[in-house]
């Protein structure tokens, strides 16, 4: 097994319990579980829809990517996170997609647009509003959704990956510690040669040799950030100064973005962990949570126009990251 599968795997079963700790939302329940989204690779491409009981009507969509370095992760330990969104008034779509070094780019982001598509297609038979759809993930997740917004409004990237047009126009997305210059992040310099080791599960050529990497035929495609345009829907983008794997990546974003004019609600957390907002108990991640919520909220309102520019940064506080619920 590749030594970066092992570590993300460790990572799952590490963060399970501090990921999963909240109070619970029992009235959100699974309306839809392990729907194959793409017959092609049955096991891979599957899909869970959670919608609170009691609400009439179509609902909006907060369509969700898991993290994982692309080589493990899973939808089944986005559950809690799943809950909370859900307790919102949102459907929550969480997906599976065919994972690294089984998978290299783009197959898996072709997979990602399938699944998009499976939603706008039969978002009447489970109740959804198909207008409003806010793609989010963590970590690769979050370059996961980002990238579904650059073939979205980038219709020479689509063609150049292969992948089917995006049936309508995606409704906003919410990106949590994502790396959107993808080329130079998985040949950064990182401790037993861990972004080249990456790079490799995801590519399938080999990035310790940097000119090699350079002529790969997706070099340039594989950052998000080199396909933002003013045509991106307004964004939430929640970021720390303190990320072993993306530092730098979210103040990218936010300032391409924002260079276009696109709105951002942008969340800094300064010196936290890596997807930090996921331990949902903790009071610097409700405070990223309540003002994702917020965006949401304002979404649906009409409420943010061109100049919604806004920056957000938690301060650094001393609390224990494996707090147990009182």
């Amino acid at each position: 097994m590749p030594v970066t599968v092992t570590l993300f795997k460790i990572i799952d079963k590490v963060f399970y319990k501090p990921f999963n700790s909240h109070v619970r939302y029992p009235e959100v329940k699974l309306a839809a579980e392990d729907v194959i989204y793409d017959q092609n690779a049955p096991e891979a491409c599957k899909l869970d829809i959670y919608k609170k009981d009691g609400i009439q009507g179509k609902l909006p969509v907060f369509f969700n990517i898991h993290g994982g370095g692309f080589t493990a992760g899973d939808k089944k330990y986005r559950v809690s996170y799943s809950e909370i969104i859900g307790n919102r008034g949102w459907a929550v779509v969480q997906i599976n997609h065919g994972l690294c070094p089984e998978y290299v780019f783009p197959s898996f982001v072709q997979q990602a647009v399938k699944a998009l598509n499976f939603i706008i297609d039969r978002a009447d038979e489970y109740g959804l509003d198909s207008d409003k759809i806010v793609v989010s993930g963590d970590s690769a997740g979050a370059y996961m959704a980002s990238m579904l917004l650059a073939i979205c409004y980038d219709d020479n990237l689509r063609e150049t990956l292969g992948c089917e047009k995006i049936k309508k126009d995606i409704f906003g997305g919410a990106l949590f510690c994502g790396p959107y210059d993808a080329g130079a992040a998985l040949s950064a310099k990182m401790p037993f040669n861990f972004g080249f080791r990456l790079g490799r599960d995801i590519t399938g050529v080999n990035p310790f040799n940097l000119k090699t990497f350079k002529d790969y035929k997706y070099y340039n495609e594989l950052s998000t950030i080199n396909a933002a345009n003013a045509k991106w829907p307004a964004m939430f983008v929640a970021h720390t100064h303190n990320d072993i794997f993306c530092n730098g990546q979210g103040d990218l974003m936010v300032k391409k973005l924002r260079d276009f004019g696109v709105p951002v609600r942008e969340v800094i957390a300064d010196k936290d962990m890596h997807v930090w907002h996921l331990a949902a108990h903790k009071p610097r991640a409700k405070a990223c949570n309540e003002e994702a919520f917020r965006y949401l909220d304002d979404m649906l309102a009409g409420k943010v126009t061109a100049d919604s520019q806004s920056t957000l940064i938690i301060p650094k506080r001393k609390e224990p990251y494996f707090k147990k619920l009182g």
